[in-house]
């Protein structure tokens, strides 16, 4: 029994890209074959509902990472993307280790960026929806993470991911505000 415990801790030890030869409880070593990579789906959404309207909200982000970016709120940790306006395919971004290409935007209505990274397959964005005289921002990940380059990536920057988005968030509500 104690033997099955130890092949689970091996097991879990072993990567996609190699075998590695892990030791027994006894001394000898046992060989651990190549795993198939096991995709872990994730799907993060953090919304905020504000008094403006989507057309300045949008403006708001769309200035995000340029020298009018009034809004993002670490400067020490700087969000920085491709100069002048936002082009499909073309306009690239980079903050909290993350990087990534614009995929989709549709004005007033939504900014998404496909990731770059290695192991993460999948998109980040911002959608915006209006009720009457306010208007509810999203922030949205939705990808799906290698178990291995994936995994590592988003547990390293998973709680600076969700301290930025309610900085943020909190910016935008001060910018909103003047």
């Amino acid at each position: 029994m104690g033997d099955e415990l130890y092949l689970g801790t091996a097991i879990a030890l072993a990567t996609d890209e190699e075998e590695k030869q892990v030791p027994s409880p006894k001394g000898d070593a046992w060989s651990v074959a190549k795993l198939p990579s096991m995709p872990i789906p994730l799907l993060v959404s953090r919304s905020r509902t504000f008094h403006g309207t989507k057309r300045r909200i949008f403006h708001l982000l769309e200035e995000m990472g340029t020298s009018g970016d009034q809004i993002w709120p670490f400067a020490a940790q700087p969000f920085m993307r491709s100069p002048g306006p936002l082009t499909l395919a073309k306009t690239e971004e980079w903050h909290l280790g993350v990087h990534a290409m614009l995929a989709e935007t549709l004005p007033e209505e939504a900014i998404v960026w496909r990731f770059l990274n290695d192991g993460v397959d999948g998109t980040h964005g911002f959608y915006l929806v209006s009720e009457g005289k306010q208007t509810t921002l999203e922030h949205r990940v939705q990808a799906t993470l290698s178990d291995s380059d994936g995994r590592l990536l988003w547990r390293r920057i998973e709680d600076q991911h969700e301290r930025s988005i309610e900085a943020l968030f909190d910016k935008i509500a001060r910018v909103l505000k003047r």
